[in-house]
């Protein structure tokens, strides 16, 4: 499926950009079924549009980490993307463990309940994404 500017697929009107960036990106076959990562970020959210206007069947996991007390409402956001999309929805919750590095820890919960192959939106010039997108960890 080819996404051009201002051209409504799927049901959709895409944004402008939506036709610059598709080629930019690695999505598998149209009809292919995807598990998308989805914090609720912008980044997050941009991939899961984008694998839905590459013509996946995308499935969005927010993954909530309990460490904030408005969490549920990234979850909540996360669903009404996927909703507005087009693409299913799970949440799941994780414990993450004591210890030092948070962020690692936190990272290390996440990829365990993730299954394989999940797609994940990094930024490459986010210095906190910048080694992820460096290794290729997508």
């Amino acid at each position: 499926m080819t996404i051009l500017p201002g051209v409504q697929s799927g049901g959709r009107q895409w944004p402008r950009q939506t036709g610059a960036l598709l080629p930019r990106c690695s999505f598998p076959a149209p009809g292919s079924a995807v598990v998308c990562a989805v914090s609720g970020g912008a980044d997050s959210l941009a991939m899961l549009a984008l694998a839905v206007a590459s013509g996946c069947h995308a499935h969005a996991v927010y993954v909530d980490h309990g460490l904030r007390q408005l969490s549920g409402h990234d979850g909540d956001v996360v669903h009404a993307g996927a909703d507005k999309l087009g693409a299913s929805f799970e949440a799941v919750s994780v414990n993450v463990g004591p210890g030092p590095d948070l962020e690692a820890r936190a990272r290390k919960a996440r990829y365990e309940v993730l299954p394989a192959g999940t797609l994940v939106g990094h930024t490459a010039d986010d210095p906190a994404c910048a080694p992820w997108v460096a290794a290729g960890v997508n």
